[in-house]
């Protein structure tokens, strides 16, 4: 059992100094960059993918990153400081989305051109989510009804695509042909009905929430060694391949996140300390004893990883640090103040830039940056911005 710390034990202003850390790296090393660099005002919506000087390397663009930054700038309007730049920034992207992100049965598109036209069809429902949460979000910072109408759709596209994929599972009892389910499609409807909370009544919400995280928790969650894992059969069954037993850190901690805002909604003492299980199990299977940092990638089984894990995410960090703060906040769990201390310290000495604004991507294991870029359609702002100011917020709680 984890080792538990008293708040008196906390030194609180240790705790503010590291708040302020967090701000500061917002404020004057991140957010600066994408205002000045991603928006593309010719056309519409944000530019994907930039070099570290802001320059633009291509001109397609990715329904998920084109939401998530909308997504960023109204929440960071919503929650930190309602500068009108930043709404101008997101109103940016949810105009080009709502004008050409979307298909049949408003089902959005994986990819576009820099004019609008689609690309690529979707294969997850991570560009639905992500465009309802950027609606749901700015609905929030303007109250225009037409982004809580375009959000409340999408929402429901998507819970219905989990429900199938429920129903799929209780009729399946003996699968001739696998068929695999992936955490990061329950993670995201989890993510997705969060933003949505302000366009729900109380009890539709409540239920809805209470059915993906029972979902979760049958599908991905093996109750023997109560691990999560990323990839399962279709009826919840356990896959001995590669695939199979790789615990996926990043979606983990993404995981374990999302959980500790539904407790924040809805009391529920024993998941958040689940989630805090899961977070430290995480930090100590991941953690790179040589080079430091957190793995994204590890064997359940610890057998030979099948893959090339070398390099070091900015995104899994910074979850990192923030499943790591709401675990002690929660818990008061004496490891999960160990584990931020270490993680903050590397995060902090390797992916902050000293040449130009913005965070580095990616790291290698000799701690340089895996290429000449600051965006691209695997990654970009979103998660850094978000969480750099949750993780000063939380801190800020804790006394």
């Amino acid at each position: 059992m984890f080792t538990r710390r008293s708040a008196t034990d906390t030194t609180a202003s240790d705790l503010q100094k590291l708040a302020a850390d967090y701000q500061q790296a917002l404020l004057r090393q991140v957010l600066p960059f994408w205002l000045e660099h991603s928006p593309d005002a010719a056309y519409g919506g944000y530019f994907d993918w930039l070099t570290t000087t802001g320059a633009v390397i291509e001109g397609d663009k990715s329904v998920v990153r084109q939401a998530q930054q909308a997504y960023a700038f109204a929440r960071l309007y919503n929650t930190v400081d309602a500068q009108p730049r930043w709404l101008d920034h997101a109103r940016l992207g949810v105009t080009f989305l709502s004008r050409f992100a979307h298909g049949d049965r408003l089902h959005c598109y994986d990819q576009l051109d820099r004019l609008g036209h689609p690309v690529a069809l979707a294969t997850t429902n991570e560009p639905d989510a992500y465009t309802l949460m950027a609606y749901a979000q700015f609905h929030r910072a303007t109250n225009e009804d037409e982004w809580a109408m375009l959000a409340k759709s999408l929402l429901t596209n998507v819970l219905a695509d989990l429900d199938d994929a429920r129903a799929e599972m209780m009729a399946v009892r003996v699968p001739i042909i696998r068929q695999g389910r992936y955490l990061r499609d329950w993670v995201t409807g989890v993510r997705a009905m969060l933003s949505s909370r302000h366009l729900l009544d109380d009890d539709s919400w409540k239920d809805g929430m209470a059915n993906l995280v029972q979902g979760i928790q049958q599908l991905f969650v093996d109750r023997r060694t109560d691990t999560v894992r990323a990839y399962v059969q279709s009826d919840g069954g356990y896959i001995n391949t590669p695939e199979g037993r790789r615990v996926d850190v990043g979606l983990t901690l993404q995981l374990t996140n999302a959980l500790f805002d539904y407790c924040e909604l809805v009391p529920n003492r024993k998941l958040a300390q689940q989630a805090a299980g899961w977070c430290l199990y995480a930090c100590e299977q991941a953690w790179d004893e040589t080079a430091g940092g957190l793995r994204n990638f590890v064997d359940h089984k610890t057998q030979p990883m099948t893959e090339p894990d070398g390099y070091r995410w900015a995104w899994v960090m910074v979850e990192g640090l923030l499943a790591l703060s709401k675990s002690y906040l929660y818990t008061r769990y004496a490891d999960c103040l160990k584990w931020l201390r270490r993680l903050h310290e590397y995060t902090f000495a390797v992916f902050p830039s000293v040449t130009e604004p913005g965070w580095h991507l990616a790291v290698d294991t000799n701690r340089q940056p895996v290429w000449p870029t600051k965006a691209s359609p695997l990654v970009d702002c979103y998660t850094p911005m978000c969480n750099l100011a949750d993780i000063a917020r939380v801190l800020q709680r804790i006394r």
